[in-house]
């Protein structure tokens, strides 16, 4: 994907930008990803497949204990928690933004 991007985007993030975004997607990946795929295949076919599909769908247990209840608080407290949580995993920073300093 980062192949085909635009120069003009990459020039804005930079090469180390990605590089460490994408150490970083693979560290949480294996950290709290789950290797059962099966749950969230099934969980998209009963919601296109069912006669009354339910409104939510808990594919597995980070859903369960971090997405859902996340998704019920207000707009603001969910932006602030977010926030901390990328400031907590260091997340890197965009070159454009890091020029703004």
């Amino acid at each position: 994907m980062w192949r085909r991007a635009p120069l003009s985007a990459k020039k804005e993030y930079g090469d180390a930008f990605y590089r460490e975004f994408s150490d970083k997607v693979v560290e949480g990946a294996s950290l709290f990803g789950s290797t059962r795929l099966n749950l969230v295949v099934d969980a998209d076919f009963h919601a296109l497949t069912a006669r009354f599909p339910q409104l939510r769908y808990q594919p597995g247990l980070d859903s369960s204990l971090v997405a859902i209840p996340i998704s019920y608080l207000p707009t603001g407290l969910r932006d602030a928690i977010i926030t901390a949580g990328q400031m907590l995993a260091r997340l890197p920073i965009p070159e454009c933004l890091e020029r703004k300093k």
